[in-house]
């Protein structure tokens, strides 16, 4: 074979593809700040490419935060902190896949915590302007005559000394603890949440008023003032 024809075989080899020469591009998969191209075969330096918005890669960076963020407060046991931080993260993400997952995680923790409050089955309440102090004496001494180990739960009180709480008018028949100490709980405008070692009831903090209105006609226009 002359050095014309291996010269002719070599053209038609490259034409072909069966030689892949210089440095072609590739994608890597997507992150926070966008998709990064990277030259394979080649000495080419490294560059980030993303056509991606500022806010897009904020907005990605924040949900990246967020999922660190509920991981952590649900090793921590802090399921209602866990619980906002997934709402927020449906907001930012809608259709996340991750989402529903937190959230089954959260419900089956939230449960196991409500189970022993379950089985216990009060005979009977019957409270007549009870104080808040005297219902929570009464859970815990009757969770002690009921539970299985005789052993009583602890509660928690939280309020205010500037907080009132209202009395507790009640009168229930073979009802499960955990209601019961929901129904107080609502009478006497207060909340609980079941902590490892705690029923903690407490009162919510009222949620903050909206700002208020600039004062303006339907269209949101301020109104001018009067003419003289």
């Amino acid at each position: 074979m002359n050095a014309r024809m291996l010269g002719m075989l070599l053209v038609g080899t490259l034409a072909m593809g069966g030689v892949t020469e210089g440095a072609q591009p590739s994608v890597s998969p997507p992150t926070p700040g966008g998709f990064t191209t990277r030259q394979v075969g080649g000495t080419g330096t490294d560059a980030t490419t993303t056509g991606v918005p500022a806010t897009t890669r904020d907005n990605a960076a924040q949900i990246h935060g967020l999922h660190f963020r509920i991981q952590a407060l649900l090793k921590q046991q802090k399921f209602d902190e866990a619980e906002a931080a997934t709402m927020e993260l449906m907001q930012r993400s809608p259709g996340e896949q991750y989402a529903m997952f937190y959230l089954r995680q959260i419900q089956a923790a939230r449960a196991a915590r409500e189970a022993p409050l379950k089985r216990i089955i009060v005979p009977s309440v019957d409270f007549r302007q009870a104080s808040v102090a005297d219902v929570v004496k009464f859970l815990s001494d009757i969770s002690a005559e009921l539970s299985a180990d005789k052993r009583p739960i602890s509660f928690v009180l939280q309020v205010p000394p500037d907080f009132t709480p209202a009395t507790v008018t009640l009168n229930l028949r073979q009802v499960p603890m955990l209601d019961v100490l929901r129904y107080c709980t609502d009478a006497a405008g207060l909340s609980f949440k079941i902590e490892p070692h705690a029923v903690v009831i407490y009162r919510a903090k009222p949620a903050a008023p909206p700002p208020a209105a600039t004062a303006g006609d339907r269209t949101g226009q301020p109104i001018p003032p009067p003419r003289p």
